[in-house]
């Protein structure tokens, strides 16, 4: 049986992505912290098979106001209490180890925050053409929300099979 590998982008318009058997799933952040623990601990963890996940190391950006700042904690820390409860072991990644690392090339200086999102989205959907997300209608917002934690979760899975080295 193959391993379980999880991708993380967090905050409420971030992601998760889970790999397993050569098939991905997503999912656009849980709304909850109850949807969050059923995806997590009782979907995912029920698996009881060797599990790896990378959270994107993320942090408070000095523009962000203080309501926004301990909101995005509050699901952060959410996250990383749901793993653990869960007993999936997690690490952090930066954006620039994981993009690096699936030789995506970074931003270009005068690159818009919107075409960055759709260059990363064009990267995901080039690994994982027949994503069923990618043909729905009127879905580009959650293409977009679970972009990333696909990268995320494909670097991870490369990580952990040691395709990758850091």
């Amino acid at each position: 049986m193959s391993d379980l590998y999880i991708g993380i982008d967090p905050g409420k318009a971030g992601g998760i992505a889970w790999l397993h058997e050569g098939k991905m799933y997503c999912q656009p952040m849980p709304d909850t912290e109850l949807d969050l623990w059923k995806l997590l601990g009782v979907k995912l963890a029920s698996k009881s098979i060797p599990t790896h996940a990378l959270i994107e190391q993320v942090h408070a950006m000095p523009q962000q106001g203080v309501t926004s700042v301990f909101t995005f904690g509050t699901g952060y820390g959410g996250l990383r209490m749901a793993l653990t409860a869960a007993s999936i072991p997690f690490e952090l990644v930066t954006p620039q180890v994981w993009q690096k690392g699936l030789r995506i090339p970074r931003r270009y200086k005068k690159e818009t925050n919107n075409q960055w999102k759709t260059r990363l989205l064009k990267a995901a959907q080039q690994m994982y053409p027949t994503l069923k997300l990618w043909s729905k209608p009127k879905s580009k917002g959650k293409q977009l929300a679970v972009a990333d934690a696909i990268l995320i979760c494909e670097y991870c899975h490369r990580y952990y099979k040691g395709y990758i080295t850091t």
